[in-house]
């Protein structure tokens, strides 16, 4: 029964939304992504204090906050890590002995490689980008892809990004080091998280909370909680098509990050995962698929009969070489 009613979902699922839904607008360093009238996502690749790109003020499609506002607000949002942890990024602590996560480096927009577009019902583009070290010398190059679409299924419509970033330097090896603060990281609304909220964090493999899931591997993880009379969160994929698999680093103050470096030894801070090498000329590609969904409190929401209708979707855009 289960399999025929995630059949029945899947015909269905992509009858995408018209070309009129999704819309965007071109602001100084960046895009803003619209649903129809409802701002869903602030891309940026310019910023003066955080010298990598990122998406800020993520919402879902009925309106409701599911990243920490950006700037944090005093009084209402915790106000640590404010210029690290603005939304949704992909940074890395230690590459090639660099360090892009706590910005004391910077990932450089090149160009739109593929310009932004709406098209059947997907809004998409890609970026060329290079990851550069303080005395202005090239470390690689990366083109990310990103693809945002609004399916529907169990009567509930939500927003899926599909995510792949492809990295690769025809120069040199590149050292993914033995860092936790690596890879696809996500801070999430303030009534949303664990501690002090009313969130909880699920993982594929029946992890819950920062306890349950800090340095295990999983397919998908699930940060969600109660907003007024909503549940809301986002579901983070890991896709086939990423190179590595991902464990997680997880806090229950409303922070994941996605680490495709080696499992730490132990579930624990002290201890460091494993750092891995690329070499020279090949490519590491991090694939990911994100969606941001907000429900009644009345309607039960399933992460794994979702993960099992939008994973595995293929990229708008064509694979590209960094």
């Amino acid at each position: 029964m289960r399999s025929l009613f995630l059949a029945l979902c899947a015909a269905f699922i992509f009858g995408r939304s018209s070309n009129a839904d999704f819309r965007f607008e071109q602001v100084e360093g960046g895009l803003n992504v619209f649903y129809q009238h409802q701002p869903i996502a602030e891309y940026r690749y310019t910023d003066p204090k955080i010298p990598r790109p990122y998406f800020s003020n993520v919402h879902a499609l009925d309106g409701t906050r599911l990243t920490r506002t950006f700037p944090p607000i005093p009084g209402i949002d915790a106000m640590d890590h404010d210029s690290l942890h603005p939304g949704i990024w992909l940074a890395f602590g230690d590459l090639n002995g660099v360090d892009f996560w706590r910005n004391k480096a910077r990932v450089e927009h090149i160009r739109f490689s593929s310009e932004p577009i709406v098209l059947d019902g997907r809004f998409q583009f890609a970026v060329e980008e290079k990851y550069i070290r303080k005395d202005d010398t090239e470390i690689c190059k990366a083109i990310s892809d990103y693809v945002f679409e609004a399916p529907t299924a169990q009567q509930k419509t939500v927003v899926v990004l599909r995510w792949k970033t492809q990295i690769k330097s025809d120069v040199q090896s590149l050292v993914f080091g033995n860092q936790h603060e690596m890879g696809l990281g996500f801070r999430m609304a303030t009534p949303l998280i664990v501690k002090g909220g009313a969130g909880s964090i699920l993982g594929s493999h029946g992890g819950k909370n920062e306890k349950g899931n800090w340095g295990k591997v999983a397919q998908w993880w699930d940060y969600s909680g109660a907003m007024g009379d909503r549940i809301a969160g986002i579901l983070a994929i890991v896709e086939p098509a990423s190179t590595r698999p991902v464990w997680v680093h997880a806090r229950d103050y409303g922070f994941l990050a996605l680490n495709p470096t080696g499992v730490p030894d132990k579930p624990d801070d002290s201890s460091p995962s494993h750092a891995f090498e690329v070499a020279k000329g090949d490519t590491l590609t991090l694939a990911y698929t994100l969606v941001f969904h907000a429900s009644p409190k009345s309607e039960v929401w399933n992460p794994s009969e979702w993960v099992s209708l939008v994973s595995g979707g293929n990229m708008s855009a064509p694979t590209r070489s960094p």
